[in-house]
């Protein structure tokens, strides 16, 4: 099957990722069954459809979470693996729900850039990683109140 948008690069970088944790080769075998079955995979081409991700962008996610290794032990990355299992559902992959976990337990990670559009009004962007995780398309300032026109 041939992925577009760099599916396919997310899931080889996901099963190296996998295969670098020293874990039981029953978990990694579930995990990787999960990743390239094809459900998970029409979900993935469903969603990554509608975004243009560079290969740099998925790339420096990965390095990401490599530096997220000297943060956690592996406890961690087992809750996320688990994580990602178990909230799997027609409407999100695998991969989805892994980088939900790994957005909301570092948080403060998260990297917001603007780009000034006029006097006013700002365009917005979430970054963890390297990875756009939302884009806000307009952000308006009208007598100090903050007005958020998402997309």
């Amino acid at each position: 099957m041939k992925f577009p948008n760099h599916s396919g690069m997310w899931i080889e970088l996901m099963i190296n990722y996998i295969d670098s944790f020293d874990i039981d080769i029953n978990i990694k075998q579930k995990i990787k069954q999960i990743l390239v079955s094809d459900d998970n995979i029409k979900r993935m081409i469903n969603r990554i459809g509608n975004f243009s991700l560079k290969p740099l962008t998925i790339e420096s996610f990965f390095k990401y979470l490599e530096g997220l290794k000297e943060r956690y032990d592996e406890n961690y990355f087992m809750d996320a693996f688990t994580y990602s299992i178990n909230y799997v559902d027609e409407d999100s992959n695998y991969i989805d729900q892994f980088i939900k976990f790994i957005v909301v337990t570092n948080f403060n990670d998260i990297n917001y850039k603007t780009n000034k559009m006029s006097e006013n009004i700002y365009e917005v962007c979430e970054e963890l990683g390297g990875l756009d995780l939302c884009h806000i398309r307009e952000v308006t300032i009208e007598d100090s109140r903050i007005c958020i026109d998402m997309f």
